[in-house]
C-alpha cells in the first residue's frame, strides 16, 4: 500500500486531538440526522418532567435541594438544567432542549473520543453510524439524560489525555469530572471512579512499574475528585443540606429498584441464576448478554499484547473505555429494556469498533503480502497463488461484511426511529410528510399556559393544563398551597403553586418509612387548599407499584385524608380538582 493510498484510509496526522475536516464533517453529520423537525409536536411525559420541573422552580425561588424540597438524583443534575432554562427561559421548551442537546452532545464526545484512539477513518465513519442509530435515545431525548453521560463521555476524554500524553493535568480533570458525573449520577459515577482508580493501578503500578508515578498520579487524581466533593459538600452543609442529601441518596440506593421495580413488567434477566442462562447462544436473553463476550474478547486481546509487550497507549484508553463500560452495563440491568441500558452501549461499541479495526489493518497486511505473492508468476508457484488468491477473496469478503453489516443496520434503523431521515425519503418518494407527525392521527392543540409556549400536545392533555391553571389562578392565591397527587408533580410547575412538604411527587415518599410519615404530618399540619387527583390511574400502578403491599397501604393511607377532608370542586378530562372542606 503506497503512501496516496495510507492518506485515503488513514488520518495522515495520525492520532490527533486537533479538529479536522473528517472530524467536522462527522459532526455535521451527528447534528443534521439527529435533527428533530416534529420537536415541538407531542405528548409531555408528566412523570419524567415531574421529576425536574418542580425542582428546578423551588431553586429559582432560593429554596436548596434535599432540605427544602426531594429530588431524586445527585445535585448536579438539577442544577445543570436550571442553569440552562436561568438563561434560555423559564418553559418546558427549554428544559426538553436541554435534554435534546445532551444527547447529541454525548454521541459528539464519544466519536471525539474515539477519534484518539482509532487508526483509520473509516471505522471512525462505522462507529458513528452505529452509535447514532443503536444508542440515541430517540424515545426519551426530550426528558431523560442530561448531562449524565456527557459527564461519561468527558471524563473518559481526560482519562485517555492522560494515558497518551502523561500530563497530570489531564488526570487532575478526570478526577474532577468524576466527582461532578457522582454528583449528576450514581451509576456514571461509579463507574467513572471505578475505572479511573483501576487504569491507574494497572498502568503506573503493574505496567510501568512505577510505584512513585502510581502514587503521584493517584494522589492528583483524587485531589481533583476529592476538592469537587468537599465543595460540594460545603455548599450542602452550610445550607443544612447535607445529611438529607445522604439520606436521599442510600435511600434511593437501598430502596428504588425494592419500591418500584419496573423490571417486573419485562422478561429480562432479574437474578444471577437468570444471567448465568442468559450465556448460553440461543437462549431468550442472550441478546442482552453479548456485551459479556465482547469485553472478554478484549481482556484476551490485551493479555496476549501484554505478554508480547506490544501493548501501546490506545490499548490502555480502551481499558480505561472497557472499565467504564463494564460498570455501567452492569447497573442498568435493572431494566434491560430502559434507554440507560441503551446508553450504557456506547463504550462498548467502541470498543467493537476498535477490535474490528485491529483485524481490519492485520488483515490489510496480510492481503497486500498475498497480492505481491500471486502476482509473482515463477513456474511451480501456481498451487501457492491459487491458495494465495482464495485468502485474498476471503479477507475482502470480511471487509464487505463489516461495511454491509454497518451500513444496513443503520439505515434500517435510521429509516424507521429518526424523523429527519425518514423526511428525506418521504420528500424523494413524494409521500405526505404529515404522516411523521407523532400526533397525526388525533386532535392536537396548544395549551395557553405561558411555560408551554409553543408546544402542541395532544388536545386532552393541552385543555387539563389550560383549565386546571385557569381554575386554580382563579379560586387561589400565590402562596397557598396545592398537593399534586400521586405524580403529578409537574402541575405545580404549570400553576405556579407551592407543593406539600418536601415531595412535589409523593410517590417517592415511598421510598423510605419515615418520609411517608414526615409528608402525613405535613399535610395534617398544614392541608392544601387544594388536591390534584388522576380521574385514572396509570396501568402501571397496579402492574408495578402496588405489587408492593406497603406501596398500597401508604398511598390509601393518603388518599383516605384526601376523602374525608375535601370535596370534588371541578374536572377535566384527566384531572379532578379537591376543594378543602
Amino acid at each position: 500500500m503506497n503512501n496516496k493510498q495510507k492518506n485515503k484510509l488513514f488520518n495522515p496526522k495520525g492520532r490527533s486531538s486537533k479538529l479536522d475536516c473528517n472530524f467536522i464533517l462527522i459532526v455535521l453529520f451527528i447534528v443534521g440526522i439527529n435533527l428533530q423537525p416534529f420537536f415541538l409536536v407531542g405528548k409531555i411525559n408528566l412523570f419524567e418532567l415531574g421529576i425536574y420541573l418542580p425542582g428546578i422552580q423551588s431553586v429559582f425561588e432560593g429554596k436548596i435541594p434535599y432540605r427544602d424540597f426531594f429530588y431524586l438524583r445527585g445535585p448536579m443534575e438539577i442544577y445543570f438544567p436550571a442553569l440552562f432554562m436561568r438563561v434560555f427561559g423559564n418553559n418546558v421548551f427549554n428544559l426538553s432542549l436541554y435534554f435534546y442537546l445532551s444527547a447529541v452532545a454525548a454521541i459528539i464526545l464519544f466519536v471525539f473520543l474515539a477519534k484518539h484512539i482509532f487508526k483509520t477513518r473509516y471505522f471512525l465513519w462505522l462507529l458513528t453510524l452505529i452509535l447514532i442509530a443503536r444508542t440515541f435515545p430517540r424515545v426519551v431525548f426530550t426528558f431523560w439524560g442530561g448531562m449524565r453521560f456527557v459527564l461519561g463521555a468527558v471524563f473518559l476524554i481526560f482519562l485517555s489525555r492522560y494515558l497518551i500524553r502523561g500530563k497530570k493535568r489531564d488526570v487532575f480533570t478526570a478526577g474532577i469530572v468524576s466527582a461532578l458525573a457522582l454528583l449528576t449520577s450514581i451509576d456514571v459515577g461509579i463507574s467513572c471512579v471505578f475505572s479511573l482508580f483501576l487504569i491507574l493501578l494497572i498502568f503506573e503500578f503493574f505496567y510501568k512499574k512505577s510505584v512513585k508515578g502510581f502514587l503521584d498520579y493517584s494522589i492528583c487524581s483524587w485531589s481533583g475528585f476529592l476538592l469537587t466533593l468537599i465543595i460540594a459538600f460545603t455548599y450542602l452543609y452550610s445550607n443544612s443540606a447535607l445529611s438529607s442529601y445522604f439520606d436521599s441518596t442510600w435511600s434511593v440506593i437501598s430502596n428504588l429498584q425494592n419500591t418500584f421495580n419496573s423490571a417486573l413488567e419485562n422478561d429480562t434477566p432479574n437474578t444471577i441464576l437468570e444471567f448465568i442462562r442468559a450465556l448460553i447462544p440461543g437462549s431468550d436473553h442472550f441478546k442482552y448478554i453479548t456485551p459479556v463476550y465482547l469485553y472478554l474478547i478484549f481482556s484476551v486481546y490485551f493479555i496476549r499484547k501484554w505478554r508480547r509487550d506490544s501493548l501501546k497507549l490506545e490499548s490502555f484508553c480502551c481499558l480505561g473505555i472497557v472499565f467504564y463500560g463494564i460498570v455501567l452495563y452492569a447497573l442498568s440491568f435493572r431494566i434491560v429494556e430502559g434507554s440507560q441500558f441503551e446508553m450504557a452501549l456506547q463504550p462498548e461499541k467502541i470498543i467493537l469498533f476498535f477490535l474490528l479495526e485491529e483485524v481490519f489493518v492485520y488483515l490489510l497486511g496480510v492481503k497486500h503480502k498475498l497480492v505481491s505473492s500471486v502476482n509473482n508468476k515463477g513456474i511451480g508457484r501456481i498451487s501457492f497463488n491459487l491458495l494465495g488468491t482464495k485468502k485474498i477473496v476471503l479477507i475482502n469478503i470480511f471487509f464487505l461484511v463489516v461495511f454491509m453489516s454497518s451500513i444496513c443496520y443503520s439505515i434500517a434503523r435510521f429509516s424507521h426511529r429518526f424523523p429527519a431521515w425518514q423526511l428525506v425519503q418521504y420528500r424523494l418518494q413524494n409521500k405526505d410528510i404529515a404522516r411523521l407527525n407523532p400526533l397525526n392521527d388525533q386532535p392536537a392543540g396548544k395549551a395557553d399556559v405561558l411555560k408551554l409556549e409553543g408546544l402542541i400536545l395532544p388536545i386532552d392533555q393541552a385543555e387539563d393544563f389550560s383549565l386546571v391553571k385557569k381554575y386554580i389562578e382563579a379560586n387561589t392565591n400565590a402562596a397557598d398551597k396545592v398537593m399534586c397527587f400521586d405524580e403529578l408533580g409537574i402541575y405545580n410547575y404549570i400553576i405556579d403553586r407551592p407543593f406539600v412538604g418536601r415531595f412535589p411527587m409523593v410517590t417517592f415518599t415511598w421510598l423510605n418509612e419515615e418520609w411517608h410519615e414526615e409528608f402525613l404530618s405535613s399535610l395534617k399540619k398544614d392541608p392544601p387548599k387544594m388536591v390534584l387527583l388522576d380521574k385514572n390511574l396509570p396501568n402501571w400502578f397496579e402492574d408495578i407499584y402496588f405489587r408492593n403491599q406497603n406501596n398500597r397501604r401508604k398511598y390509601d393511607e393518603v388518599l383516605n385524608f384526601v376523602d374525608l377532608n375535601y370535596r370534588l370542586a371541578y374536572q377535566t378530562n384527566g384531572i379532578l380538582i379537591l376543594r378543602q372542606e
